[in-house]
This record gives structure tokens, sequence and C-alpha cells, in this order.
């Protein structure tokens, strides 16, 4: 049996994504999309909100969420390539956009991997689709690059083996131990002149 190819995932934010940045993004880039496609959009493929929460939010049926979804991914391919389409690529294009989400059925897969096959239309939309994805992640990247994080210092227990030790914490270690052997002295003399040692 066939395996079936490996297909292209999606790059995601690798932060939480601001609302009103994100919102704003779509807009620019798709200024005649619906408000609410819009905001479905920004919210679940640029914020990587699950379908329940955004229909939730957005006070919509997860079905009405998902013709949503693929109308803005469909506008959003269409940034890059224009396709003559039909009532099965039409169908497709909505299957394609639940695979997106991890929405999409057993059955509906069987559909959509049947009709991709003998549809070179749909997998160029899909391929298209994920390009202009991926430019617009990097375009809110560009925009608002996250922060990058203070970099802590590793605790002593885990140095690598072969790891020098730190040259301020090895002098303080050094004058630990020496006061540690001076007061042994001090003591072994103070015992002997007591009489208590014999040496």
């Amino acid at each position: 049996m066939e395996e079936p190819a490996l297909r292209a995932v999606p790059v995601r934010l690798p932060g939480p994504l601001d609302p009103a940045h994100g919102l704003a993004l779509v807009e620019a880039t798709l200024p005649d999309l619906d408000l609410s496609a819009r905001r479905a959009f920004a919210l679940v493929d640029l914020g990587g909100h699950r379908r329940s929460e955004t229909a939730a939010e957005l006070g919509i049926s997860e079905t009405e969420l998902a013709r949503l979804l693929a109308l803005a991914r469909k506008s959003l391919r269409r940034t890059r390539a224009a396709l003559p389409s039909d009532g099965w690529c039409e169908r497709a294009e909505l299957l394609i956009s639940d695979r997106l989400d991890h929405a999409l059925t057993p059955r509906g897969r069987k559909r959509l991997d049947a009709h991709l096959a003998g549809c070179d239309r749909c997998a160029e939309h899909e391929r298209q689709l994920f390009r202009a994805h991926d430019e617009l992640v990097e375009s809110y990247l560009a925009a608002h690059a996250p922060a990058p994080r203070p970099v802590a210092a590793r605790p002593a227990e885990l140095r690598l083996v072969d790891e020098p030790p730190e040259p301020r914490n090895f002098a303080i270690g050094i004058r630990v131990a020496l006061a540690i052997v001076l007061l042994l002295v001090v003591a072994l003399v103070a015992l002997a002149a007591t009489g208590v040692l014999q040496l």
C-alpha cells in the first residue's frame, strides 16, 4: 500500500499574539474581507486560538466560523495566485481550511485526499495558501518581534563535566578551604596546649 505524501505545515507564531496587532495586519493584508472573517482569521490562524473558543468569543456557531475561516484563507491565497474553481473545489477549500485547524473528520480527510490526488488546482491552492500564510506570519514577526529573553546563569550543579568553574567562584572556594584548614590547625594547637591531645 502506498504511503500518503507528507504535507507541508504552515509556520505558527512562536509566542502569544497581540490581538490588536494581529487584526491590524489582517486588515492591511485583506482589506476587502468582512470584519467578522478578519477577526476569526486573526484569532485562529495567527493567534492559534481553538475554534470553539473563537466561536464563543465571536458569538457564532462553529459551522459559521469554519465558513469564515475558509473564506479568509481563500482571500489570503488570492493575494498570491488567482485560480479557477467549481463546486468540488469550493468544498475542497473548506476541507483544507478544516485540516489546518485539526477539525477535519476522517471522512472529510478521505474525500480531501481523493480530491487532491486528482486536482492540481486544489493542490496549488493549498501550496499558495501555506506560502501566503507563512509570509503573513513573517510580516507580523518583522513588525512585532518578541523581545529576547534574558539568559539565566546556569547553576554550578548543571555545568558540563569538562566546563571549567568560573574564576570568581573558584577563588572564593580556595579562600574558604584555606580558612577551614587554618581553623583546624588552630584547634589542634589549642588541644595540644591543654594536654587533651598529645602530639
